[in-house]
This record gives structure tokens, C-alpha cells and sequence, in this order.
């Protein structure tokens, strides 16, 4: 006997659905810092590897762990940092098969690299934030400039037009906002480094 549409759902279901959208919460979410993070852990295994095809086989092996791993991701923490934990011992794994043939670097290499890699994008990460912060801090005028300059396929005639100057005006003004935006950053870098 078939249920009528308006019956109501046991706990059960409700824990179902519920588990349901943290699935997909959780999918949403590690799409979207994987898609951010791919090239940088590719080149990462490829810097390791030095064979492409051996780097495609580790990369695919990375996501699959990841995957499988990802509720031990601590949103808000470093994503990079945590996939290139596990591509390093995806790496590691690789060489103890491939044992036989003769590596290029040694173990302490690879965790040397790995630790530079993970410091590079830690910096990577708080100069993109410092960006966001200075650009925030530029005046309007600055700001529209330079969010019509780096709009995809825009060139600086087009933003001359836009805002109606000069095309030798909007080249002075996005100098000086460039200059302005990379001493602000520098600055923002160097405060968070001495806190």
C-alpha cells in the first residue's frame, strides 16, 4: 500500500535528507577548493616525479584520497597545505614501488620540497589577502579602474572609453594604483609578519 504524498516522514528520513544536503554542502565545497588548489598540487607531484604520466597517475590517486579524506578537512584551515600532505605521501608511496628504479631525490629532498611548497602558498595565500584588504582601502575611482582593467578580454581602451578619459590618463592612473596597491601590501605583509 503506497503512502499519500502529504504523509510525514519518520526521523529517519529526515536524517537522510539532512546528511543529503552535508553531502552535497561538502562536494560543493571541496569542488571549489580543489578547482582553486589543481595546478598548484599538480606541479607540486610533477616537481617530484619529473614524468608526466607518472604525475597524471599521482594527481588522480591525490583526488581519490582526498576525496575519501575530506570530512578530516577542517574548513577555514589551509586546503593547500592538507592536499599536498597527501600527494607527499602518495609520492612517497610511489617511490617505494618504483624502488627499483633509480630516483632522483632523496626522501629528506621530497619533504624538503614539500615543506617549501607549503610555505609558498601559505605566502601566496596572505598576499591575496593583504590584495583584498588594500584594494577595499582604494578610493572608488581607483577601485573601478582597475576592476574594469582585469575584467576578462578588456584592454585599457576599453576602460578609457568607460570611464571616459584618455587612454594616456587610465595608463597614469592604473600606474599609480598598481604602485599604491603593492606598497600597501608589502606594508600589510610586513605588519602581519612582526605580529
Amino acid at each position: 500500500m503506497s503512502e499519500s504524498p502529504d504523509a510525514k516522514q519518520t526521523p529517519d528520513e529526515n536524517r537522510d535528507d539532512a546528511a543529503d544536503v552535508i553531502s552535497k554542502d561538502a562536494g560543493e565545497l571541496y569542488m571549489r577548493l580543489f578547482l582553486a588548489n589543481e595546478q598548484g598540487i599538480y606541479s607540486f607531484i610533477l616537481s617530484l616525479v619529473h614524468h608526466w604520466a607518472d604525475a597524471d597517475d599521482l594527481m588522480q590517486e591525490t583526488c581519490e584520497v582526498m576525496w575519501r579524506k575530506f570530512e578530516q578537512f577542517e574548513p577555514g584551515s589551509n586546503f593547500t597545505a592538507w592536499a599536498m600532505q597527501i600527494a607527499y605521501f602518495r609520492v612517497l608511496n610511489y617511490r617505494k614501488i618504483k624502488r627499483t628504479a633509480r630516483s632522483r631525490l632523496s626522501d629528506a629532498n621530497i619533504e624538503a620540497l614539500t615543506d617549501r611548497f607549503v610555505k609558498l602558498s601559505d605566502q601566496r595565500e596572505a598576499r591575496r589577502d593583504a590584495l583584498e584588504q588594500c584594494l577595499h582601502k582604494l578610493p572608488e575611482d581607483q577601485r573601478k579602474i582597475i576592476a574594469l582593467r582585469y575584467e576578462p578580454d578588456a584592454t585599457t581602451q576599453d576602460v578609457a572609453d568607460t570611464v571616459g578619459r584618455s587612454i594616456h590618463a587610465v595608463y597614469k592612473a592604473l600606474n599609480k594604483t598598481h604602485k599604491a596597491l603593492r606598497d600597501c601590501v608589502r606594508q600589510t605583509m610586513a605588519k602581519e609578519a612582526r605580529a
